[in-house]
């Protein structure tokens, strides 16, 4: 698919559908489901118990419980989105033999995205699949998208990840792209990583080798303003 220009090809979803979206956000539910009963746990106590001393005792160990399991939840936020699930899918799908220092599970949404609606608000990646950074050309390959893009046509920016990760999980990268058809630039997420530490330092290997042959490849294209 390498070619001089951007190169994008797009097909209707065959395994990254609603329904595997819809897995990948229970995953989310994961500590809601933790959190609630032992939120309430005090608040039920005092129904029945009269004694202070241990309602506080109650209080002070559903607050030490909550204090790790927040703790907890920042250490393993990729497991919490789903990252395991992810990689899964896209090892079943996806060739990742031979996965070296420079192919990497990621997630990609374009803009404009590519899917609005339901499933826009659920899940914010248009695709899953393995990004390949080449010498000259950045590639991924997706469930539906597939796209190759010569480095003399892309500007590398790097961005907070932001709310849904707690803006700690690594970083959103923006690759601003001259001549890909309809699309102005696609944002690339790790999602190989199951802790908030592996993710920081994946995304920031993506985020050096991808300025790294920029920089090698000369500069960029003029992009178009607006």
């Amino acid at each position: 698919m390498d070619a001089d220009t951007p190169q994008i090809d797009i097909c209707a979803p065959r395994w990254f559908r609603f329904g595997q979206i819809l897995v990948m956000n229970a995953y989310e539910l994961i500590l809601l489901a933790a959190v609630i009963p032992i939120g309430a746990a005090p608040l039920i106590a005092t129904w029945f118990i009269d004694d202070e001393v241990l309602l506080l005792l109650i209080l002070l160990a559903a607050l030490f419980v909550m204090c790790v399991m927040v703790a907890a939840s920042l250490y393993f936020i990729p497991f919490l989105l789903a990252n395991g699930y992810a990689s899964k899918l896209v090892r079943r799908h996806v060739s990742t033999a031979d996965m070296s220092v420079d192919r990497y599970t990621c997630q990609i949404a374009l803009t404009p995205r590519i899917h609005s609606g339901l499933r826009g608000f659920l899940e914010d990646a248009d695709d899953i699949g393995v990004l390949t950074i080449g010498a000259t050309h950045v590639r991924f390959e997706g469930d539906s998208v597939r796209f190759s893009i010569p480095f003399t046509h892309v500007v590398v920016e790097a961005e907070n990840i932001g709310i849904r990760a707690a803006w700690i999980s690594g970083q959103k990268i923006r690759l601003r792209v001259r001549d890909f058809g309809p699309y102005e630039s696609v944002v690339v997420i790790e999602r190989g990583s199951l802790t908030t530490p592996t993710a920081r330092r994946t995304s920031a290997a993506i985020l050096n080798v991808l300025r790294e042959r920029s920089i090698q490849a000369g500069p960029p294209m003029a992009l178009p303003v607006g």
